[in-house]
């Protein structure tokens, strides 16, 4: 299968600009074929995905393919996730997120019984009422006459506080020995595998397969600005899938429950 996949990858490196500096940028760079081509490529397994996509960089960057064959003789994948310690805003469930709800004076008429007439329209001599010119009715002073005030639970804004911090979470493969031997000490622990500076700093060391934004209740020894290793694996049942982005990952829930707060 590998020999399939490197013809394949010679043929399409015309697809592909005569350099290309990293890893990742190669995985971008295929996104647009994968979805162009995707009748053809939705029948090729993550791992495979995952290969051409080395193979391509590595001849583009050595015009051969033995950096992509030390690179996949030393592959991990490992999903791991930081918080910069902000919370989650949700959707104001009294308001539905419009920011306002019902007058209670009027009931969302805008307009109440004239105070000096009682609704009448009429003074005691049977002239027409100097309050609200005979109408019976004025302006509601709480709504000024919308029929809506901010909603109480949100105060206008349609949204409200929860408890659940929001995460940046990545699914890698990487080849790069720091980050594998941390994240297997720590996989799954509530000990830091490295720091989001060290994450970054090994920025060219490992493929982003998928990206997502999470908010969960977490327990509070999560520290911001640290990587934790969820999941740890040489060979995980890898999915493929293509929305705005191709995305490469696999199933964690189980193993991210060791990370909540009960």
């Amino acid at each position: 299968m590998n020999d399939k996949l490197k013809r394949l990858a010679l043929k399409m490196m015309d697809l592909f600009p005569s350099e290309i500096k990293t890893p990742q940028e190669c995985y971008e760079l295929f996104e647009p074929i994968y979805k162009s081509q995707n009748d053809y490529f939705s029948f090729f397994p993550g791992e495979s995905i995952v290969k051409l996509v080395l193979y391509i960089y590595s001849y583009n960057t050595t015009q051969d393919f033995k950096l992509a064959d030390k690179m996949l003789n030393n592959l991990a994948f490992i999903s791991i996730f930081t918080t910069t310690g902000n919370y989650h805003d949700e959707e104001c469930p009294a308001c539905g997120g419009n920011g306002t709800e019902r007058c209670d004076t009027c009931y969302g008429h805008g307009e109440v019984n004239c105070e000096y007439c009682d609704g009448d329209g009429t003074e005691d001599d049977g002239s027409s009422c100097g309050g609200c010119g005979g109408n019976g009715t004025e302006v509601c002073g709480d709504c000024g006459g919308d029929g809506q005030t901010n909603c109480y639970e949100c105060d206008g804004t349609g949204e409200v506080d929860t408890e659940k911090l929001e995460l940046n979470y990545y699914y890698i493969c990487t080849w790069d020995k720091y980050i594998k031997d941390r994240c297997e000490l720590e996989e799954g622990k509530l000990e830091p595998a490295m720091s989001e500076y060290d994450f970054d700093r090994l920025r060219d060391e490992y493929i982003i397969l998928r990206y997502d934004e999470r908010y969960y209740e977490v327990t509070s020894r999560i520290e911001i600005n640290q990587m934790y290793c969820v999941t740890y694996s040489d060979e995980p049942k890898l999915k493929t899938s293509y929305g705005k982005y191709l995305a490469i990952h696999w199933e964690d829930n189980d193993e991210f429950d060791k990370y909540k707060a009960y």
